[in-house]
């Protein structure tokens, strides 16, 4: 059977619709040139597949995997920019992405 399982189509259509309708709100870790919004619960993050590669083995191994040829399997935020649906919670990537973040910050201000 080739159709999609029905509860990945409804994570899909569930998250669509509460970021259309602005259940959820992004994060102060929002860069408007990040290239991939992360969801934790209904928090927002946009940041950098590049960033998020050289800090952690498994986001670069998400990001290695070729993407399915057709696009409608894998959520995007808006064109280009892959939502990446998290099961951890809000608090705990916002405390993850800032020490990335902010580590990063501190090096290059050196």
């Amino acid at each position: 059977m080739t159709s999609t399982p029905a509860k990945r189509q409804k994570m899909k259509e569930d998250t669509a619709n509460a970021t259309e309708h602005g259940d959820t709100q992004k994060s102060y870790l929002w860069f408007d040139d990040g290239n991939v919004v992360l969801q934790a619960e209904k928090t927002l993050f946009r940041v950098h597949k590049s960033v998020l590669a050289l800090h952690s083995e498994v986001f670069s191994d998400m990001f290695r995997l070729p993407l399915p040829s057709d696009n409608s399997s894998q959520p995007m935020f808006e064109e280009g920019c892959p939502l990446i649906l998290l099961s951890d919670l809000a608090d705990d990537v916002a405390s993850l992405l800032s020490n990335i973040y902010e580590n990063q910050k501190r090096v290059s201000q050196r």
